[in-house]
């Protein structure tokens, strides 16, 4: 039996006490998926309550605990991550400047003691997990890499890529994953990076794409819509698509868009699982180092590259690098690792997983 628990929407099985759990069926692994569960610990009245119940879970199951998808989340810290002109310097966050709390160390050893593993994001929470004094995780990426099961998608994303940016077409049918613009009081710099990001994206992407359209991932993202069509975005009904689980997502994305342009990464990524080249512009270290270790064409906020005037978005996207072959070397390689930790752990792998393995 695999008993699994998601860090981002917890179902809390109806225990009643460890006794009560140790007279029902056995546990032979019990499958984390996480998301953004390590944090410095001044955030760590956000992440406690959740570290704290796997903790007493790994207690009471008594089986090897695999645990995927961990992160730390941290911001880039670097001033004004949008307009070269008007950055204003800062250290950025170090990987070594991210202090894991007591609690938190003594969840991961004792997942690493059960017979299991940690997978996490990216190298940037692998870099956190060392600096703080742990044994080195697995760096794996996120799951969503293989929704698809193409052995050769990256092949097929660089030829739409290319395909794309030969015809350079006004009437391209771009997809735009909004970034998540903070609600902040006018005057201070979060306030200025919203206003500039947002006033790009209605200039640079709707005005002059007609066929662009929103895709809708937070109820915060109607008030971002909002704050484009004061700047002239002509985003209208028609221009805002919301999906109601992930297949129609896919499927959305696959018949209504050319390319994506996102913000963040597992909207990107449906794209990806959808066969639609895409670029993905990270906000944060989560969403870099998502990027970065999944091969996908990636530029952060900052990237000077924003300030040439005037600006045109095939440019953008044609010097940012992919490579279709790379991206499918990767995958394979993450795939291979998959397979041999699942069937050391005894648990079944998908065939889909195991056809990239093999490929």
């Amino acid at each position: 039996m695999v008993e699994w628990l998601s860090g981002d929407n917890v179902v809390r099985p109806r225990l009643r006490g460890r006794r009560g759990l140790q007279q029902g069926p056995r546990v032979e692994l019990f499958l984390l998926g996480t998301a953004n569960l390590f944090a410095n610990i001044s955030d760590f009245l956000r992440v406690g309550p959740l570290t704290n119940y796997c903790i007493h879970l790994i207690h009471v199951f008594r089986a090897p605990v695999l645990m995927v998808g961990l992160g730390a989340q941290a911001d880039f810290s670097d001033g004004l991550p949008f307009g070269a002109k008007n950055r204003i310097n800062k250290a950025p966050v170090r990987a070594s400047d991210i202090i894991i709390h007591v609690q938190q160390k003594e969840m991961y050893d004792l997942i690493k003691s059960s017979g299991g593993d940690v997978v996490v994001r990216g190298q940037f929470t692998a870099d956190v997990c060392t600096a703080n004094g742990l044994q080195p995780p697995l760096v794996f990426g996120c799951p969503s890499l293989f929704i698809n099961h193409n052995p050769r998608l990256g092949v097929l994303l660089e030829e739409k890529r290319v395909a794309v940016l030969r015809a350079r077409d006004a009437n391209l049918r771009i997809a735009v994953g909004l970034p998540a613009v903070p609600t902040v009081p006018a005057g201070g710099i979060m306030y200025f990076q919203s206003r500039k990001l947002v006033q790009f994206l209605a200039e640079k992407v709707f005005k002059v794409f007609p066929r662009s359209f929103v895709v809708v991932q937070t109820p915060h993202d109607l008030e971002t819509i909002h704050a484009l069509q004061q700047y002239g975005a002509p985003i209208t009904q028609d221009r805002i698509k919301y999906y109601y689980d992930a297949e129609h997502w896919f499927e959305g994305i696959r018949e209504s868009a050319d390319f994506l342009f996102g913000f963040r990464v597992h909207g990107t990524m449906a794209g990806t699982a959808a066969e639609v080249p895409s670029v993905v512009i990270s906000t944060d270290h989560r969403i870099q180092e998502l990027a970065e270790g999944m091969q996908l064409a990636t530029a952060t906020l900052s990237d000077p590259r924003f300030d040439v005037e005037p600006f045109d978005l095939f440019t953008f996207i044609e010097s940012v690098k992919f490579d279709g072959k790379k991206f499918d070397e990767h995958r394979r390689n993450i795939a291979k690792q998959y397979v041999a930790l699942l069937e050391r752990l005894k648990a079944p792998v998908n065939p889909g997983i195991v056809a990239i393995a093999n490929s």
